[in-house]
Parts: structure tokens; sequence; C-alpha cells
């Protein structure tokens, strides 16, 4: 087990990790008996280009609503407004080549900015 997973792993109350069945499962995979199906990016993943822009700023604002805690003054509506602002600026902005190279400073400017929603 990772040590990053021990700390929450010990905590979990209602979530039980069954090792015999792990052990199982891996012995039939390493007998051949079982084989893991992966799946193409294309048939779990959609471009830009082919995703109208409200579905994609959709998509993405609920990805990051997934794990985003609003903070005073900095609420969800700057969150959706700033996203959208970004995406119509630069519709390339999340792209794999501009996040390998984005700062702190780029996201900050773009996406974590405080607007004022009138």
């Amino acid at each position: 087990m990772k040590n990053s997973c021990k700390k929450i792993i010990s905590k979990l109350e209602n979530v039980k990790i069954n090792r015999e069945k792990i052990i199982e499962f891996t012995k039939k995979i390493i007998h051949g008996k079982k084989q893991l199906k992966s799946t193409n990016w294309s048939e779990s993943h959609f471009s830009p280009e082919e995703a109208e822009f409200e579905k994609l700023l959709r998509f993405i604002i609920d990805t990051l609503n997934f794990c985003f805690w609003p903070n005073p003054p900095f609420e969800y509506n700057n969150l959706a407004k700033n996203l959208y602002e970004t995406l119509k600026k630069n519709p390339n902005f999340f792209e794999l080549d501009n996040l390998i190279n984005i700062t702190s400073k780029n996201l900050i400017d773009n996406i974590f900015k405080k607007i004022i929603l009138i």
C-alpha cells in the first residue's frame, strides 16, 4: 500500500478494501483468465472542435466544481464567469500544450481572478 494512501485508508469507516478479492482478481489477470479492457481516447473524450461551446464550458465547470470549495469573495459564479470569458477569449486555453506550460499567475489572471457580478 502506498504511504500516501495509508493515512486516509486508516480513517475510512464506510468503505472497506477486500484484500482477498484483490488477490483473486490479480491472479486471474496473471494467469490469463481475465483481461482488462481499456477504451480508446476517442471513446471516452471529446475534442473541443466537436463540442458546442456551451456544452464544453459546462463540462469544464462541472469538472472544476467537483473539487471547488468557494472561498469568499470568490464564489461559483466567479468561476463560471471567468471560465466563460477565458474560453471566449482563447478557445485553446485548456489544450494540453497550454496546460503543460501554465503558470500560477496565468491561472489566477484567467480562471481565479475575482470579478464582480452585477
